[in-house]
């Protein structure tokens, strides 16, 4: 089991497991030294589809595919820019610094 893969399993398991010690999204991010947001979007990720998916795009790919049996085609992009939990996101790729 990979370490991020880990955490992941051990933030649901503070917050939500029925023998875990059920810690609020501070308390566990502060156990664990994370963010409160890292634990928030792991539990909701789990709540949601059940799996620690390691690839964020995963869930966006589900969601365009559901709304494309609905005949509604929508660019990845848009799904992002709806989801509160990412927030916006630049699609143009940053320039390197030069030193």
């Amino acid at each position: 089991m990979s370490a991020a893969y880990a955490s992941r399993f051990e933030t649901v398991f503070l917050c939500t497991h029925l023998k875990g010690p059920k810690m609020s999204y501070a308390a566990a991010g502060r156990y664990m030294k994370k963010s409160k947001g890292f634990v928030k979007k792991w539990v909701k990720n789990y709540k949601t589809i059940k799996i620690f998916e390691k690839n964020p795009g995963y869930l966006l790919r589900r969601a365009k595919n559901l709304l494309l049996k609905k005949s509604i085609d929508v660019s990845l992009n848009t799904i992002r820019l709806l989801d509160s939990e990412y927030g916006w996101q630049s699609t143009k790729k940053q320039p390197v610094g030069s030193c």
